[in-house]
Order: structure tokens, then sequence, then C-alpha cells
């Protein structure tokens, strides 16, 4: 199983990343902080500056795949439509089982279910009319 980066402390020399084989310096430790330690489960847990150059170095990852994000008037069915035609195609090539499509679409299918019970017409009909912009963390939780 592949091992995804993660930021790792070095005593006396600062935060650093491994990408492709190459080490990558992050920062320095903040000095106002305690000298970081590793969890029970021999993680480091890195201070919020170090953890956003991290996520900066990730999303400008060369080689990397960048996904632009979602405004404007894309609905949230839409959204959800092409990533099930991204994993169906997925399944065709043989890296996802059917069943991760089959699970895919049922979660999906009543997600879009409860949020068509949100529009304001009484027996709405056809996908739901929710944006990304719209779409909150509330409409996941509920």
């Amino acid at each position: 199983m592949p091992r995804h980066p993660e930021p790792w402390y070095r005593e006396g020399r600062g935060w650093y990343v491994q990408f492709d084989g190459r080490q990558t310096f992050l920062g320095e430790h903040p000095p106002d902080l305690p000298t970081p330690q590793k969890d029970e489960n021999g993680r480091w847990h890195p201070p919020r500056p170090i953890r956003g150059a991290f996520h900066r170095r990730m999303a400008g990852r060369a080689g990397g795949v960048r996904t632009p994000i979602l405004t404007g008037n894309l609905t949230a069915a839409e959204v959800l439509d092409e990533f099930i035609g991204w994993l169906k195609a997925r399944v065709s090539e043989g890296s996802k089982a059917q069943r991760t499509l089959t699970w895919y679409e049922d979660y999906l299918t009543s997600f879009l279910r409860f949020l068509r019970t949100l529009e304001a017409t009484p027996e709405p009909k056809g996908p739901p009319q929710l944006t990304v912009d719209e779409l909150g963390p509330m409409h996941v939780y509920r």
C-alpha cells in the first residue's frame, strides 16, 4: 500500500516532508510552542503554520493532479453525476470493485433524495437544484 506524504520534525532543523523521494523543508518550528513530540501512534502533529505550508506544497506538487474548485451554477446533482461517471469508468477498467460503485450509487441517491425534500416546491421533480456554492456541511450532516 502506498504511503502518503506527512510532515515530520527534525530536532534543531525544523519540519520536512518527502515528495517523490526528495525531502522538502517546510519551515522552522515556531519558537513560542513546545518542542513537538510524536503521539502514541507514532504520528507527528505539526502546528498550524507548518500544516499550511504542507497543504500549499501538496497543492502545487509537480506532477500532481489539480482539480479546479467548483463554483458558479453547477448543481450538487451534476457534480455527483460526474463522480458516478468517473467511478463507472474505474469499475470498467478494473481498478474499482462493482460493490464500490453500488454502494456509492445507493448512498448518493439517498443524499439527492434528501436534498430534493429541502426545495420549496411541494412535489419536486427531477434532480435537486441546490448549487455547489449553496451546499453546506449541515446538508451532508443531516
